[in-house]
């Protein structure tokens, strides 16, 4: 391509338009908070990598292309993620202007076996962080369960620590149906996990609920927001 004039002139300004989309997609990210590019030199030393990238594409040697080219697809695989990663965190930073909950309280379990969660028709309120499993495994129809998130009132009195016990009761309404529900005390948090609609002892599996107490922890960013938002068809 460098050959001529005309194809020396071409060489430059693929290289250059190419480069600078890659430097106007590092600014954005830098920008956005999803990427961290150190102090003024070594983000002025980095400019040079996207015109490199390119660059390297057109040497003759299949192994730098090969290298390059990876590289490249590399760099803007972790960019799209990292951005992606830094409009979730932001998202859930808007969604939690109305709780008094800060982000590490915000805990999920994974689903009991045989159900999913179900996306967009949890909750964040003031003082509460709940999400619904729906079942979806085969055979006899269980019931629907939440679990909840909430500030322990009577964390200083424990002086907030662990304690991990696990109280059960049921709930029955006058016509016959009723909750099972668990609730466990745990780091200045009240955890609850409530089996709706389970007026027979054997319609949920205790030690699924049990497990979901114990394992629950820190949700990502993702988890909160599929929680909290029906994903767009």
């Amino acid at each position: 391509m460098c050959r001529t004039a005309v194809g020396r002139w071409a060489w430059a300004v693929m290289v250059f338009c190419g480069g600078t989309v890659g430097l106007a997609a590092g600014a954005g990210a830098r920008r956005v908070g999803a990427l961290d590019t150190g102090g003024p030199l070594s983000r002025a030393a980095l400019c040079g990598v996207p015109y490199a990238l390119v660059a390297a594409l057109f040497i003759t040697g299949v192994a730098v292309r090969v290298v390059s080219g990876v590289a490249l697809l590399g760099v803007v695989a972790y960019g799209t993620a990292v951005t992606h990663k830094a409009r979730q965190t932001a998202e859930v930073r808007a969604l939690m202007t109305g709780t008094s909950l800060v982000r590490r309280e915000l805990v999920l379990p994974d689903p009991p076996a045989g159900y999913r969660l179900d996306e967009g028709n949890g909750e964040l309120a003031d003082d509460n962080f709940r999400a619904r499993y729906v079942y979806t495994g085969a055979g006899r129809q269980r019931p629907d369960v939440v679990f909840a998130v909430r500030r322990d009132p009577g964390a200083d009195a424990r002086g907030g620590r662990r304690d991990g016990r696990i109280t059960e009761s049921v709930r029955t309404r006058g016509d016959g149906g009723g909750s099972i529900v668990l609730t466990c005390h745990r780091d200045g948090l009240r955890l609850t996990v409530t089996a709706h609609g389970a007026p027979r002892p054997d319609a949920v599996d205790r030690g699924e609920l049990r497990r979901m107490l114990r394992k629950a922890r820190t949700a990502g960013d993702g988890q909160v927001l599929r929680a909290l938002r029906r994903p767009v068809a």
